[in-house]
């Protein structure tokens, strides 16, 4: 799967987001030549990697893993893995693998942790933030797209926004997925 230029170009237009934000970015050209090596592309693999104790006992907590399935964004196979979990061990699942040492120590107390979602009109119900860069002289933080940071329900609830569009397929209730790179710790880049 590959992942999107952080900018379009040096000239700071935001690539947007999967529900076509097309705000400006407040990343400089300077700031990317800076810390990015004038390299728009941002990703996990430019983070330090998770220990691999750490992603082997994480999937091992995770149901019935398999490949992702395709679907309207990922038309086709990726290495993704899909894996699931009730909520409270989904939010332990998430934590533990995104709280990575050299990362989680610079990032700002606040956006550490599991964050619900709530009232999200795509099927998107947990996030976590801390497995980022944050550069404190910028007050700039970089999110990548990344194994475990987010989890989706499997179903839609009674309530959902758009009626529940934007949803997977019901599974289990109570039970939520996240997805991992298939072999665990494997990297690569664009």
């Amino acid at each position: 799967m590959e992942q999107q230029p952080l900018v379009e170009s040096k000239s700071v237009q935001s690539t947007g987001c999967c529900c076509g934000d097309s705000s400006k970015s407040n990343v400089s050209d300077e700031f990317i030549d800076k810390y990015l090596d004038g390299d728009v592309s941002y990703g996990y693999w430019k983070l330090p990697e998770r220990p691999d104790y750490v992603t082997r006992a994480t999937l091992g907590r995770l149901e019935d893993r398999g490949p992702w399935p395709t679907t309207l964004l990922f038309r086709e196979q990726s290495d993704l893995t899909i894996g699931y979990a009730n909520a409270r061990d989904m939010m332990e699942i998430m934590y533990e693998a995104s709280k990575v040492p050299g990362v989680f120590e610079k990032i700002p107390d606040p956006l550490k942790g599991v964050f619900w979602m709530k009232g999200n009109g795509v099927g998107e119900e947990l996030l976590v933030l801390q497995y980022s860069q944050y550069y404190e002289k910028e007050k700039v933080m970089l999110t990548p797209l990344a194994p475990f940071m987010w989890a989706w329900p499997n179903g839609a609830p009674p309530d959902a926004p758009f009626g529940g569009f934007m949803y997977p397929g019901a599974r289990g209730a109570g039970q939520l997925r996240t997805a991992e790179l298939r072999g665990g710790a494997s990297r690569s880049a664009p």
